[in-house]
């Protein structure tokens, strides 16, 4: 039981495989990307193919896995183009192997025809159970562009806009995993919190928002305690914030870019659980991104409107990470 796939032929790399039953060969499914010279692992059921060439200019950091029947991409590809590579891994299973050395044209020096370069693949499988949304208990005050935190039978929901009537809300309601209870209402009416994850339904942070009847970008900060709200640490950067993204707990909080006076603004800050400290800026300005995660690992993901950015925090830095498919 074995498996033969690409290689190089008088006029071009293939793409087809074929399998070998002890006495005959059989045509395959073919690969998405021809390739000669490339390295393999695995078995006739579950093998792992990356790299190769398409000379004299196309080498290739894809690689492919196989299941028996057909090929899919794997999204483990290697870090630089190479062919003549070598490959080692078990013989009956492609969730572990790795890819060693190659040539390319972009090897410094090209003299030296290679490369010592050496990359691990690892592969693990997860059982998803397809899942499906069900109704919640209605909230008690309909509105929009709350705050919100906490877990599914513990959430927090405080402030955001209502039609009717209209403008900003004080409003405070907790979740049960069931219904929707009123709680005290905050020492401000505060909308545009969306975005924000800070804390939980015993200890939140409310960022900044606006405050007033016209625009009005506060920097006030309000905590919760799980029964009151109370003034906490106000924002230092752009006179006040609203739509940030918002992540940690109360004595270790981040707030990331949002709409200011000024405008949209990539200003970063950090909170103690008594004071806001600058931090370094984010890489692109943005407002109404969501936001999850603690000081030391955050994330804040698209923004208004219609974004797919994504950025990460590592407690430092933030850093532009793959885009979302759809913004």
């Amino acid at each position: 039981a074995a498996l033969n796939m690409g290689g190089n032929n008088p006029t071009a790399p293939g793409v087809g495989s074929e399998e070998w039953n002890g006495a005959s060969w059989t045509a395959g499914n073919n690969m998405a990307n021809p390739r000669g010279i490339a390295a393999a692992f695995g078995g006739q059921t579950a093998a792992v193919v990356g790299g190769g060439a398409n000379p004299p200019t196309t080498y290739l950091t894809a690689v492919e896995k196989y299941d028996g029947t057909s090929f899919s991409a794997s999204p483990a590809s290697l870090s630089s183009t190479r062919a003549g590579l070598g490959a080692a891994g078990g013989s009956t299973a492609s969730t572990a192997g790795i890819f060693a050395g190659g040539y390319s044209p972009v090897d410094t020096p090209s003299g030296d025809y290679g490369n010592r370069i050496v990359e691990q693949f690892n592969q693990s499988a997860n059982v998803v159970t397809a899942a499906a949304w069900a109704s919640g208990g209605a909230m008690g005050t309909a509105r929009y562009q709350q705050g919100g935190t906490g877990t599914q039978n513990a959430g927090l929901a405080y402030g955001g806009y209502s039609s009717s009537p209209a403008g900003t809300k004080n409003l405070t309601e907790e979740y049960n995993g069931t219904s929707w209870s009123a709680g005290n209402v905050m020492a401000e009416n505060r909308g545009q919190c969306s975005g924000q994850n800070v804390g939980s339904q015993t200890s939140a942070l409310a960022i900044g928002g606006t405050t007033g009847g016209s625009p009005n970008y506060g920097p006030e900060c309000e905590e919760y305690d799980g029964t009151n709200w109370s003034t906490g640490g106000s924002l230092t950067e752009g006179g006040g914030r609203s739509y940030v993204a918002g992540f940690g707990v109360v004595t270790a909080a981040v707030a990331g870019g949002g709409y200011a006076a000024a405008g949209v603004t990539a200003d970063s800050e950090e909170y103690n659980g008594t004071s806001w400290t600058a931090g370094n800026n984010m890489q692109t300005a943005r407002s109404g991104a969501s936001a999850t995660g603690i000081l030391t690992a955050g994330l804040a993901v698209g923004q208004y409107n219609n974004g797919a950015l994504v950025e990460e925090y590592d407690g430092t830095n933030w850093t532009a990470v793959t885009a979302l498919p759809v913004g």
